[in-house]
């Protein structure tokens, strides 16, 4: 499920009653029965007035509903409107994708992230371009069987594209029926995963039997339940007066927003310490390309070495002097550091710039070469090694020079 797939948009929030003191107990939510029919009107009517206007909204074509999908994954959703939109006009249907170089897309995903989603895309296209003629299957057992696509993933493009009646639950709509059920377990219980699936069936269900609205009600109806938790029932301080569930929700009533959903244990942080060097020689940079398995597997970067964590910049040279020998490099500039977190990784990269001595390939990475700024646009190279590259062409700043014969 995803867990951050849309966030909540800044603001103030109305204060709610869901601050009080001593809350009484709900009621077993295994016991709970929810008025199927009225709460999908209420959440399709609440839709309709409230939703925003994303680009994939603003169409039912299933290969830009799933790529949209594909990319929200883990992703939030301002950072995956610019991706899916320059996407679209590069690689707008499953036959350019199913022939798709790998490295030019991940030039187009670079800084998106959790890359094997591109390569699962990649065969999937291939699946339906083999299997099914090139047109996006519309039963659902074949669209479940696609590269990549899970149980989320298949409901979604089955009741935003076709408007059929399959269920949704991510993390926001986990959230949203956790907190209106009261349920007060762990969402990762199997038991309370199938009660979640099977009332979001049911409220599929009754949507589409909803005669009394017109339109695309299994469509809005989840994609309702989506919205909802990104902006009213969010993680922390979530608007609860202005729900359409409010009147119906056991979290609510109970005073136990703050408690429900049950937070995740934190996973163990991981810290990682790297060094990269920027090897120039008239005008060119050396890069090299990773394995084609692994961690950001087929991108380009800078040659480097991971460090066991520590933040002191005197290892930090002794392994730029190391990587700078390579180069025949005789003194280096400093670029700064680098900080971000991937999951629950916390990665530190530190930057240093050299002029080369003699144009030779390393021999200790056959799958490098020299490249001209003009290349770096159209490879796929790690977005925080284009920032180091992007502060070695900068004049004026870097950081001191040392000599790599100098005691460190």
């Amino acid at each position: 499920m995803r867990s951050t797939r849309r966030r909540a948009s800044s603001g103030k929030r109305i204060p709610d009653r869901s601050r009080r003191t001593a809350p009484a107990a709900p009621p077993s939510a295994s016991k709970q029965h929810l008025p199927f029919t009225t709460v999908a009107g209420q959440l399709i009517q609440w839709f309709r007035r409230v939703q925003r206007p994303l680009p994939w909204r603003q169409t039912s074509d299933p290969y830009a509903i799933w790529i949209s999908e594909i990319m929200l994954q883990q992703t939030q959703v301002a950072t995956v409107i610019p991706y899916w939109e320059r996407w679209m006009r590069e690689v707008p249907g499953v036959s350019r994708l199913a022939a798709l170089p790998l490295a030019e897309g991940l030039r187009l995903w670079q800084g998106l992230g959790y890359y094997r989603r591109l390569r699962h895309a990649i065969a999937a296209a291939g699946v339906i371009e083999s299997q099914h003629g090139g047109v996006f299957p519309t039963e659902p057992a074949a669209i479940a069987a696609l590269p990549g696509v899970g149980r989320y993933t298949a409901g979604a493009i089955l009741s935003i594209a076709f408007n059929h009646p399959a269920p949704v639950v991510d993390g926001n709509v986990a959230r949203v029926l956790a907190r209106c059920l009261g349920i007060d377990q762990p969402l990762t219980q199997r038991e309370v995963i199938d009660r979640l699936w099977s009332v979001a069936a049911d409220l599929v269900n009754a949507a589409a039997s909803l005669q009394a609205l017109a339109g695309r009600r299994c469509s809005e109806v989840n994609q309702a339940l989506m919205e909802l938790g990104a902006l009213v029932c969010t993680p922390r301080s979530p608007a609860c007066p202005q729900c359409p569930l409010a009147s119906c929700c056991r979290a609510y009533r109970h005073n136990l927003t703050d408690s429900i959903p049950r937070p995740k244990p934190r996973p163990n942080l991981v810290r990682q310490t790297s060094v990269a060097l920027a090897a120039f020689h008239r005008g060119r940079v050396w890069l090299e390309q990773r394995p084609d398995q692994g961690v950001n597997a087929g991108f380009w970067q800078l040659p480097g070495q991971e460090l066991r964590f520590s933040t002191r910049g005197r290892e930090h040279r002794q392994a730029a002097l190391s990587l700078a020998q390579r180069f025949g490099i005789e003194s280096l500039e400093d670029l700064g550091r680098l900080d971000h977190t991937i999951m629950n990784r916390r990665i530190t990269l530190r930057g240093f710039r050299g002029e080369a001595g003699l144009r030779i390939a390393p021999q200790s990475n056959p799958k490098g070469g020299w490249f001209a700024p003009s290349a770096w646009s159209r490879m796929p190279i790690q977005t925080s090694h284009l920032e180091l590259l992007a502060r070695a062409r900068k004049k004026g700043a870097r950081a001191r020079k040392f000599q790599v014969t100098e005691s460190v």
